[in-house]
């Protein structure tokens, strides 16, 4: 057991020997999905972690630390399940572990961000194998969704999938370099933090990720044009809090009141975003950055391109990961989607 825990249950047990002894107080760690320039952690995430010590009078304490702060972000699942993480932010990275939690990922599954998150909530109550992997690490408070993804360019526009054929595009996640070579580019992954040198020495021409993350990499000082290419895909971002702390730790009280204070929290987040998206479009034409929205047929092209993924390497990774009939769950994901509003 978590030697924090061990400390509070001997704690509660003095409380029951000396009557006159105070109550003691639970502190927990939070871990952010997000570094500390992105707004979602001072909008959002921050001011709901100071939240529990007010709301419950210094009973419960979450002490915020940022991505990477407790452990290392591909290890925040684990973290979480085995108590290391108290409570944190995650996305699904391995299919095998909750493919039904990454299928959500499917290729333009949702419209925009504010629609990624009605659809996630609207599926987790349709959907028993989604709730149960969005579950798997803890119990889950709440849950955003991703933000459009962006191609920012050195010195060629990108307007359609043909602008990429035979272009280096920087990417720092694997599903990122599914769709650039989908689109025909060259993928060249590199660290996040490597994004910037990348570009500057010339290991890219391009660059796609989350319109957050392109901000963060300051690619305004190398790129003249930016493209979005909106949902290109949308990971969920649950915020769970570790089982055995909930259940055996907290109080009944305490367990609503975690629960009252995290209701808000995903669409808090996700408001954040779209704030934090608009100011980034400002930020990146006062820089003199082109920022482009592709017409409905460029749009078209770009959608096509990707869902080809769906017919090839989709099925066979559900396959893989033992979802029966995977065709049959791909075309559900996407009937949801377009029932919702």
């Amino acid at each position: 057991m978590n030697f924090k825990r061990v400390l509070c249950a001997l704690a509660l047990s003095l409380l029951v020997a000396c009557p006159a002894a105070q109550a003691a107080t639970l502190d927990m760690n939070f871990q952010s999905l997000y570094n500390p320039a992105q707004r979602q952690n001072a909008d959002a995430l921050k001011p709901w972690a100071d939240s529990f010590a007010e709301k419950s009078n210094g009973d419960l304490v979450m002490h915020f630390f940022y991505a990477g702060g407790v452990v290392d972000p591909f290890g925040v699942f684990e973290a979480l399940k085995n108590g290391m993480l108290d409570a944190a932010g995650w996305s699904p990275m391995d299919i095998k572990q909750v493919p039904y939690a990454y299928m959500f990922q499917l290729p333009y599954l949702a419209k925009d961000q504010p629609h990624g998150y009605r659809l996630l909530n609207r599926m987790v109550e349709e959907i028993p194998e989604l709730k149960s992997d969005l579950n798997a690490p803890g119990v889950l408070l709440s849950m955003a969704a991703s933000a459009p993804v962006m191609i920012a360019s050195k010195d060629t526009p990108v307007h359609s999938p043909a602008d990429l054929k035979g272009k280096r595009v920087l990417v720092s996640a694997g599903a990122f370099a599914e769709y650039v070579e989908a689109w025909g580019g060259i993928p060249v992954t590199v660290a996040m933090n490597d994004v910037y040198v990348g570009l500057q020495r010339g290991m890219g021409e391009m660059f796609i990720c989350g319109v957050s993350c392109v901000k963060g990499a300051r690619v305004q000082e190398f790129c003249k044009y930016s493209t979005v290419t909106g949902q290109t895909f949308t990971a969920p971002f649950p915020y769970s809090i570790n089982r055995d702390l909930f259940e055996q730790d907290m109080t009944p009280e305490q367990q609503q009141l975690t629960m009252e204070l995290s209701k808000d929290l995903g669409l808090n987040v996700i408001n954040s975003f779209v704030r934090d998206v608009e100011d980034t479009y400002k930020e990146f034409e006062a820089a003199g950055m082109e920022v482009y929205f592709p017409t409905e047929e460029e749009m078209n092209q770009f959608v096509t391109d990707a869902k080809k993924l769906t017919d090839s390497l989709w099925v066979r990774r559900l396959t893989e990961a033992g979802v029966k009939d995977p065709a049959v769950w791909i075309k559900r994901y996407y009937d949801i989607a377009a029932s919702v509003e």
